[in-house]
């Protein structure tokens, strides 16, 4: 589990936004504040618990 958080963490940023922004347009937000909030909260690396 460690193992994952740290692949997690290595990845960088920028091979993130792409499928981001497919996510954000798939559901209709973009342009709005929720459009900026969630695809950071819901992939954050440190979102994830490592117990």
């Amino acid at each position: 589990m460690f193992s994952l958080f740290l692949t997690a963490l290595m990845v960088p940023g920028i091979l993130t936004l792409l499928p981001k922004f497919v996510l954000v347009k798939e559901l209709g937000l973009l342009n709005t504040f929720a459009g900026m909030i969630l695809p950071t909260a819901l992939f954050s690396a440190s979102s994830t618990s490592a117990r």
